[in-house]
């Protein structure tokens, strides 16, 4: 199975509707995550074909749950999740955060290189941050108590934060939470997202 179809394949699994280059630009994502990961270190995996359910699908299993317009990735990393749902949609306006520059420096690439017109990048730490957004996502921001504690006054009222979690034994002692069990195309482990509706 080639690369492209691989990644076809994952995004029916997920229900992802087909659309003519959706499959192209992941690839080209990927390929350029790839490179740069040679010499910047920018992901431990380094097999591309794994890297299609670890990184991309992964990132899009959430992608039912993005009903909002403005969508902010704290501590996007390599652009993870918020490449591939931003070339998922490419009508919302997605803003990749993270205070590492070496890999705002590779999203800020990507974007030039895929030619994303709805993604902005800021190299920064979370609290220097003011703008409000429909939803707040990380797949990796440590504790889901940090994660809600640094992030919700970031949030549109009537928006959400969505934590990408290994564990769904986290809570917010006693705080609304919904916990969705994801079925990432690939991936053996469990995966689950936390959606806690801004207060």
């Amino acid at each position: 199975m080639t690369l492209s179809e691989n990644i076809q394949t994952g995004a029916r699994a997920l229900g992802i509707p087909e659309e003519g280059g959706l499959a192209g630009q992941l690839e080209e994502f990927l390929l350029l995550l790839s490179r740069w990961n040679r010499v910047s270190n920018l992901s431990g995996i380094k097999d591309l074909n794994k890297m299609v359910s670890v990184h991309l699908m992964d990132s899009l299993s959430v992608w039912p749950f993005i009903t909002g317009n403005t969508v902010l990735d704290v501590g996007s990393g390599a652009g993870l999740p918020g490449i591939p749902l931003a070339i998922l949609y490419p009508k919302k306006r997605f803003t990749l955060l993270d205070s590492n520059g070496k890999k705002t420096r590779f999203i800020h690439q990507a974007v030039i290189d895929l030619k994303l017109t709805n993604v902005d990048v800021i190299h920064a730490r979370v609290e220097t941050l003011e703008t409000k957004f429909d939803h707040v996502i990380s797949r990796a921001f440590g504790s889901l108590e940090l994660f809600v504690s640094m992030c919700e006054q970031l949030t549109e009222k009537g928006g959400n934060l969505l934590a990408m979690k290994s564990n769904k034994m986290e809570n917010l002692g006693g705080r609304e939470m919904n916990v969705h069990k994801l079925s990432v195309p690939g991936v053996e482990s469990e995966r689950y997202l936390m959606l806690i509706p801004a207060d």
